[in-house]
């Protein structure tokens, strides 16, 4: 009976058990659960606790760009994704935060170095890990890693609290995160500030439509990745070889609002940001690969 114990507890680690009940659209504090992306379940296990969140998952054609490599929005979308699974389990999701605290969760930066972009049906492990909190700043890596363990895509990100009612930011000790957790970096890099001088090119502007707003009444952030895609031509896209991508969210955008999209070209790639209601709300860096730079 002992040896079947042990048995069951060591496929448990590989076989699904779907939850019966879900928080926030998420599932509850379960150690082995699917995530549903785009309505297809596409994980094949899952490995989660409250320092370390792991996903093998296979990449499917809604997480494919022109190429059949994992588009740039699905690496952002992926990030985002895991970091709400992984804080749901933490007991610390978006529904729980606004109903026992009325905060909410706010991306502040995040970042891609990008070493390789795996192809459609590839599968691939996709880790996430809390830092140890400072005053204000939650800080979250990420590690995109190939069946072999290659190190594909490394990530980072700042998150804060705001009063959902106030938009005011709020200390960390605000929520009963965490402080026993790792101080190991992925590898992304520091942040830098984006250079917003200068003359931009305008290139497009985007509405914001129903679909793009979220949980916190406002455009979500990968809609905002959608849109340094969308800065370029399919020529001009293709033929880079992107390294890094960091974005900064400043303000706030909601449904209806009007975003204005502007380029600049630097020595090491382009600056792109993005305006709306006379402020500048968005900006990105996009790193390239200097032979691919485009003219």
């Amino acid at each position: 009976m002992r040896r079947n114990r042990r048995r069951s507890r060591r496929s448990r680690r590989l076989i699904f058990t779907p939850p019966p009940t879900t928080v926030g659209g998420f599932y509850k504090n379960e150690r082995f659960a699917p995530l549903l992306l785009n309505g297809i379940q596409t994980a094949k296990w899952t490995i989660m606790d409250e320092k370390l969140y792991t996903l093998n998952r296979i990449i499917t054609s809604s997480f494919a760009d022109r190429e059949m490599r994992l588009s740039v929005p699905a690496i952002f979308d992926a990030f985002q994704d895991v970091a709400a699974i992984h804080v749901n389990y933490m007991s610390l999701s978006a529904q729980e935060l606004y109903d026992k605290f009325n905060l909410l969760w706010v991306l502040s930066k995040e970042k891609a170095k990008i070493y390789r972009l795996p192809k459609q049906n590839e599968t691939i492990t996709i880790k996430t890990w809390p830092l140890k909190p400072s005053a204000v700043r939650f800080v979250r890596e990420y590690s995109i890693l190939s069946e072999s363990g290659e190190t594909l895509i490394c990530g980072t990100s700042d998150w804060c609290l705001i009063d959902a009612t106030t938009r005011q930011l709020k200390v960390s000790s605000s929520i009963p995160y965490p402080t026993e957790l790792s101080d190991e970096r992925a590898g992304a890099g520091a942040f830098a500030k984006p250079d917003l001088g200068g003359e931009f090119e305008p290139r497009l502007t985007y509405k914001v439509t129903l679909s793009d707003v979220d949980f916190n009444d406002h455009t979500n952030n990968v809609c905002y990745i959608r849109q340094i895609v969308n800065a370029f031509t399919p020529d001009e896209f293709y033929a880079m070889d992107i390294d890094e991508i960091e974005t900064h969210f400043y303000k706030e955008t909601r449904y209806g609002d009007e975003i204005a999209v502007l380029r600049k070209k630097t020595d090491t790639g382009y600056v792109i940001k993005c305006e709306s209601n006379g402020a500048i709300v968005f900006a990105a860096v996009v790193k390239v690969n200097m032979q691919s730079l485009v003219s």
